[in-house]
């Protein structure tokens, strides 16, 4: 496999997480690939939470992000290349590798969460896509909602998710009563191959114009990074390198992977407002599907 197209590589951290949503830019040094963390809740101006176990369950992963570990992964990028040339051969004299593959298990075992350094993705593929994404949700209304999320094309464009809404019905509900929709807004494409995949076509807004090549280059180098990351989690597992690629299971052109990106807008309050007692939280307590 041969490295990012262009631009200089390897330069800022991915921060991975083994529980796939989606994969999006978040801020100027880090990228993240699926966050699924409790988010605090804004109350009447003031930092409070929805219920004593999210407040737990917030507190841990504050101190668990405290201690995430940053892996370089340059020996599995060698590694994959290798595979990908049917010329792989695991060294037991590749102490880089091996060590890579231990910290890879630690991580999955205790944090949950990894930051990785030399994966081979461009700055360039990582800063087109930040700037195109922040330019689409600067965008009007109607030009984000030209390409909605609907039945028949689970992509493009959401704003009414409520993530945690069934969790809070079947608590309380009152507190489902007080739940608003997340804070957040979205915008997704699907597979590049629609007719292998059996997902409708890509679909993009008409502004940015460059949003479609950015994102477009962006999801396959995070393809090409979630292929070299399978091998280190099947080394991780005890497994053959290839176990989850055996098949075409990620490799085919019939692949259904997908690809989001999120905006968090600032909340602003206003305690004349009815809805000052509503609970806000940027995503709701959920569980996902794929891989990463």
């Amino acid at each position: 496999m041969a490295h990012a197209a262009c631009g200089e590589t390897t330069k800022l951290p991915i921060l991975i997480v083994v529980k796939h949503e989606v994969i999006i830019p978040t801020g100027a040094d880090v990228i993240i690939i699926k966050l699924s963390l409790r988010s605090p809740v804004e109350k009447q101006g003031s930092q409070k939470f929805a219920t004593a176990h999210i407040q737990q369950q917030i507190t841990s992963i504050h101190l668990q992000m405290n201690s995430i570990p940053t892996i370089d992964i340059s020996p599995l990028i060698h590694l994959n290349e290798r595979s990908c040339n049917n010329t792989s051969t695991i060294n037991d004299d590749d102490d880089r590798l091996k060590n890579t593959i231990k910290q890879i298990k630690h991580a999955c075992t205790t944090v949950g969460f990894f930051a990785i350094i030399n994966h081979g993705v461009s700055n360039g593929s990582i800063a087109n896509a930040w700037d195109t994404s922040t330019q689409f949700f600067d965008c009007d209304t109607s030009i984000k909602e030209s390409v909605p999320m609907t039945p028949t094309y689970p992509y493009g464009y959401e704003n009414f998710e409520s993530l945690g809404i069934e969790r809070s019905v079947s608590s309380t509900a009152s507190s489902a009563d007080n739940l608003l929709v997340d804070s957040k807004e979205t915008f997704s494409i699907g597979p590049s191959n629609s007719e292998l995949s059996g997902m409708p076509p890509r679909q993009f807004p008409s502004k940015p114009i460059a949003l479609e090549s950015a994102l477009s280059q962006y999801f396959n180098d995070m393809e090409k990074l979630a292929q070299v990351l399978f091998r280190g989690l099947a080394l991780a597992l005890e497994l053959n390198e290839d176990w989850f690629l055996l098949d075409g299971r990620f490799t085919s052109e019939g692949r259904q992977s997908a690809l989001r990106v999120l905006n968090y807008p600032a909340l602003e309050y206003n305690k004349e407002e009815e809805e000052k007692e509503k609970i806000h939280i940027r995503a709701g307590a959920h569980t996902d599907y794929g891989e990463l």
